[in-house]
């Protein structure tokens, strides 16, 4: 169906953070066999630069599924209009009850705007690359000049209108000095634990020890 197509070639740019407009120019040579380092690799429309994405578990799998059959030069995937594939991806997710509510930010003129509300009402295609690149930076594996090799960018600037900082990225700085990176309440939990796995003799010296401390 139209909806399974969408929701494949979303996932394979969410895998490889193309843009749309690179993904009706997609080929099944586009993906290259080495067994070593198995990639896909492309010539972004908007940019004319090369880029080189790993392989992921989505992408290898929706590749074999819309490249079975094929030749090497035919189109990976049947073409949809930008405009065609946003609403019916709206559409799918809204079917899915993804209703989580979330905030976009949009120009309007020279000015930015934060648009809130549902997640299938505010969702599109170019949604997928944000994912993307926002997916390999909470991954914490990477630094940002690797993430820009994969995602295409050439200035930090640009880069960085892809960097969504959300409440969960802010708290964790809260962990900064937090010793062991455990609460209070878990580090009681964890003495108690320890306490009532000793034995009774040293029970008895680690009591002595806490009596001690409170003098």
């Amino acid at each position: 169906t139209s909806w399974e197509v969408v929701k494949d070639i979303f996932l394979f740019m969410c895998s490889v953070g193309c843009r749309y407009s690179d993904v009706e120019y997609f080929k099944v040579n586009d993906f290259d066999f080495d067994s070593s380092f198995p990639t896909f690799s492309w010539i972004q429309q908007k940019t004319s630069k090369s880029v080189r994405v790993p392989r992921t578990d989505i992408s290898g799998l929706i590749f074999n599924k819309y490249s079975r059959g094929k030749s090497l030069d035919q189109k990976l995937f049947p073409r949809f209009s930008q405009q065609k594939f946003n609403k019916q991806l709206k559409l799918l997710l809204k079917d899915l009850k993804f209703n989580r509510l979330v905030s976009k930010t949009k120009m309007v003129g020279s000015r930015k705007e934060v648009v809130e509300g549902k997640l299938h009402e505010l969702i599109s295609s170019h949604s997928s690359r944000r994912s993307f690149i926002k997916n390999l930076i909470d991954m914490g594996e990477m630094d940002y000049s690797s993430i820009m090799v994969l995602s295409g960018h050439s200035s930090y600037t640009e880069f960085l209108k892809y960097v969504s900082v959300n409440k969960e990225d802010l708290m964790k700085g809260s962990n900064l000095y937090r010793l062991g990176n455990k609460t209070e309440d878990e580090e009681i939990e964890e003495i108690i634990k320890i306490f009532k796995s000793l034995q009774e003799e040293q029970k008895e010296v680690f009591r002595s020890l806490v009596g001690m401390f409170q003098k």
